[in-house]
């Protein structure tokens, strides 16, 4: 049995998308944050893997993931794209009227930022670490009139009740999960994989992005993702993070020999497979 460590507590979308990635049995470490989850996989030998949320569709990039992302010295290995479907959970018996405080993490409360506007302006919210750990400390705690944002799986494991379902902004939610290792990959893997995240850096003069497009666009591969982050030791520099989409792996290798003439220190995160935008499956407490 693997065993995988996540961000969050038990029942949290995190743990959700290893178990469908993974598609067998799987022992969870559960992290307080994406650094621990990162530190798990570099330096635990029972460790085979981790995995980070980087990117949901409504609310945009889970930057400090991607700031853990930056310092990697591990590799990509896959990635899963999880439909999140936020229900709002509290104690059995609570009614929805009576909610004065709802808890969940940052990026669950601007995914539902419209049902909290129209059905609780009023109530106060509570940043958590995670959507589980919400549910699981107003169950632990019983916490009367406090409701947490989580999944439904979430709500079944730790006894909670469904106040009011798929409260997300839009039904096709979509979180980014990237599956990491400290392995690589066998040979034969590598040969079916069709993207690939890379960093680089680039000297501060016109032109030296265009370049790289221009690469890109000559190689007949697809530049589905580009974020830039400013460098911490430079205010005018920038660091840039890229997702590309290839129908052959050696049309990325020989993308790298050309890039790696107009960039500096670059960068391979890691080679995988394209997740397909599959819905979510229902789990539920063993």
């Amino acid at each position: 049995m693997k065993t995988i460590a996540i961000l969050g507590s038990q029942a949290s979308f995190h743990e959700i998308a290893a178990r469908h990635y993974y598609k067998e049995p799987i022992k969870i470490i559960n992290c307080k944050s994406p650094t621990e989850v990162v530190e798990q996989v570099k330096t635990n030998p029972d460790c085979k893997g981790g995995i980070l949320a980087v990117e949901n569709t409504i609310a945009g990039l889970v930057t400090n993931h991607y700031n853990s992302l930056q310092q990697l010295e591990l590799k990509i290995h896959g990635e899963r794209l999880l439909n999140i479907q936020h229900h709002l959970v509290a104690l059995s018996g609570t009614y929805i009227h009576n909610v004065w405080e709802v808890r969940t993490h940052p990026m669950a409360i601007k995914q539902c930022s419209n049902y909290l506007a129209r059905v609780h302006p009023a109530t106060r919210l509570l940043e958590c670490s995670d959507t589980a750990s919400a549910a699981k400390e107003i169950a632990t705690k019983k916490l009367e009139g406090v409701a947490a944002i989580a999944s439904e799986l979430a709500s079944n494991y730790y006894g909670l009740e469904i106040l009011a379902s798929n409260i997300q902004n839009e039904k096709n939610n979509y979180t980014r999960f990237l599956i990491l290792s400290k392995f690589e990959q066998e040979e034969e893997l590598q040969q079916q994989h069709n993207k690939a995240t890379i960093t680089f850096r680039l000297n501060h003069e016109i032109g030296s992005l265009s370049k790289v497009l221009l690469q890109l666009e000559q190689s007949n591969i697809n530049l589905s993702k580009l974020h830039s982050f400013p460098l911490k030791t430079a205010s005018d520099e920038y660091e840039f993070i890229i997702d590309l989409e290839f129908n052959a792996l050696d049309l990325f290798q020989k993308l790298l020999i050309q890039l790696r003439k107009t960039t500096k220190e670059l960068q391979v995160l890691g080679t995988y497979k394209k997740a397909d935008l599959s819905p979510s499956l229902a789990l539920r407490k063993n």
